[in-house]
């Protein structure tokens, strides 16, 4: 009886380890920046930072000019094992944000969806939809998606209307750390 206790124990324990060795500190975050923006140069900044300390803010605040300025559109930083799906939702006013994927060391999956307003009777509602997939490199953020858009707006002014474009650069970023 105490051997078959003392097994049982002894695997418990082997298995609690093994999965606690696997264990780390997934941190994603979504970045708008309100320019076009050259993905090298991103991702070269971004690999010298940490991302969790960058976009703990409404904007990324970096000392390197290149990722400085970005809008901070979505972060979380969630436990994730190394070979796991994983998912979770946060709520911010009336913002959602749900976050689903796959980590299989070193490629992780993932998928944002942002969503403002209410789905409640005339009230209306809008999502948006990020993804991005890719391999980890190392301890380092890296780069997993990247999304140029580009538009045109018109605006009058006292009789005057006027054509202007804008463009956005998107990323999904995300970061590993056991």
């Amino acid at each position: 009886m105490k051997i078959t206790r003392a097994l049982l124990a002894g695997i418990c324990i082997i298995a609690a380890l093994a999965t606690n060795a696997q264990a780390g500190q997934l941190t994603i975050a979504v970045v708008q920046y309100s320019d076009a923006r050259i993905a090298e140069t991103l991702a070269a900044g971004f690999s010298a930072v940490t991302l969790s300390e960058v976009t703990n803010s409404d904007k990324v605040e970096s000392r390197d000019p290149a990722i400085r300025g970005g809008r901070v559109l979505f972060a979380q930083t969630i436990p994730a094992s190394s070979s796991a799906p994983f998912s979770s939702s946060t709520r911010l006013g009336v913002h959602r944000a749900d976050v689903t994927g796959r980590l299989q060391l070193p490629k992780l999956k993932v998928e944002v969806s942002i969503q403002e307003g209410v789905d409640v009777g005339i009230r209306k509602f809008s999502r948006s939809v990020f993804s991005g997939s890719g391999a980890l490199q190392g301890a380092s953020p890296t780069i997993l998606g990247i999304r140029e858009s580009t538009g045109k707006t018109q605006s009058a002014i006292k009789g005057k209307a006027t054509l202007n474009t804008f463009s956005y650069t998107t990323l999904v970023v995300a970061q590993w750390v056991k």
